[in-house]
């Protein structure tokens, strides 16, 4: 059992997925915060998080084989997770936590997929790989990735993460993406739907937010962040590529050309003017 210590507490290092991880009550133990600390400031910034990169969530039954006991189910923070909660502690103590645990705990590389093959079984380094692909699949799936498209994104993943080409390890075929559907984006929606008004990606997000398609919630400067709706989600698709965002990058969504016809319908027969119309001009 692998020990370091963290501003003179022993802490036993936790590993999963073949990199060091903390619960979030380590990080309230280690930042003198009191017992739920962590856990509401990780609940109230959860949608910022992404799961199988900044963290993951094992049932109780898994948990007990971390040696932790944890019947609602344990939640663990990567290194970017958890300097992703650090964010919200900047106390003395904090600081120099913060820069303890980068150093000596998650910094500390001599366990894990980290290493070089030539350190630890390239067997058992295939397996991890393999798993985190699968992880990594399942989730670019659930984010609405086509099969072929989330397949070799989590290739990429995992050669990014663990320095691995499953393919060429493997021995698996490259499968070409198939051709997809072209996407739109709220400003192509505005002008082909003639919508009116100077701010056509501003129009064409609150008609698709009229229509029960896309939702927004705030980010930390106040901005509107737009996800598409569980119904949204049918007439669209997450890109391929990552665009630049204020919080790191975002996976930008596409709407088939389909949902216009959706929004046709909505504009018909809608009981209410739409969110972006004129007002009337007063009858003089």
């Amino acid at each position: 059992m692998t020990q370091v210590v963290i501003n003179g507490q022993a802490v036993t290092v936790v590993e999963y997925d073949g990199q060091r991880v903390v619960t979030l009550g380590m990080v309230d133990a280690l930042h003198q915060r009191p017992e739920g600390t962590a856990r509401k400031r990780y609940n109230d910034n959860k949608r910022h998080f992404v799961e199988g990169e900044d963290y993951f969530v094992r049932n109780s039954d898994e948990a007990r084989e971390l040696g932790f006991t944890a019947p609602n189910g344990l939640t663990l923070l990567t290194e970017s997770g958890y300097a992703m909660l650090a964010k919200s502690f900047t106390d003395d103590l904090a600081w120099q936590v913060q820069r303890q645990l980068v150093r000596s705990y998650f910094g500390n590389k001599s366990t894990g997929t980290h290493l070089a093959t030539s350190v630890i079984d390239h067997s058992m380094l295939l397996r991890k790989a393999i798993a985190l692909q699968g992880s990594m699949l399942a989730y670019n799936k659930r984010q609405g990735m086509e099969v072929t498209q989330a397949r070799i994104k989590a290739d990429a993943q995992v050669l990014e993460k663990m320095g691995v080409d499953l393919r060429k390890e493997c021995g698996w075929q490259s499968q070409p993406l198939a051709v997809q559907e072209k996407v739109l984006t709220a400003t192509d929606i505005a002008k082909a739907l003639s919508l009116p008004g100077n701010k056509p990606g501003e129009a064409g997000n609150n008609l698709l937010d009229a229509a029960g398609l896309y939702s927004w919630t705030r980010d930390t400067r106040g901005r509107k962040v737009w996800t598409p709706t569980e119904h949204g989600r049918k007439f669209g698709r997450y890109e391929d590529k990552p665009r630049a965002h204020a919080l790191g990058t975002v996976q930008p969504w596409g709407w088939y050309p389909s949902v216009l016809d959706v929004l046709r319908l909505h504009l018909a027969t809608a009981t209410e003017a739409p969110p972006f119309a004129k007002k009337p001009e007063p009858v003089s």
